[in-house]
């Protein structure tokens, strides 16, 4: 996928996941927002792929570590923290532990939204 294409994607996850955890939010029910957390984190990793495709990394790692070692390489100070508290708000807490924040999640997407423009900017 080129780098225009991993950045339409993480901008779909990333409605999708707002409107899931939205969804959630108003009805009550906690498997819509962990759903969402798992669109939140699909669309952080595949912003972060397109940062590797710009950087003209050939094989984007598939695991977190490598993605890891690569932000450090690659990313600025700010897209690395991002990445840490996104990855913690939807992938661990969201997702694994399935610990529905709606406060946390706002600001979450707020910074998730940052993430992609920076990555998109760059």
């Amino acid at each position: 996928m080129k780098v225009n294409g991993y950045i339409k994607k993480a901008k779909e996850f990333f409605e999708l996941a707002k409107k899931e955890i939205e969804e959630s939010k108003k009805n009550g029910n906690p498997n819509i927002a962990v759903d969402g957390s798992a669109k939140a984190w699909l669309a952080v990793d595949l912003a972060t792929k397109a940062l590797f495709k710009k950087k003209g990394v050939e094989k984007i790692p598939k695991t977190y570590r490598g993605m890891l070692y690569l932000l450090q390489k690659f990313g600025t100070k700010e897209l690395r923290k991002n990445f840490g508290y996104l990855r913690d708000v939807f992938h661990i807490d969201g997702y694994y532990e399935q610990i529905i924040d709606y406060i946390r999640f706002k600001e979450a997407f707020e910074n998730l939204e940052d993430y992609i423009k920076t990555i998109e900017k760059l």
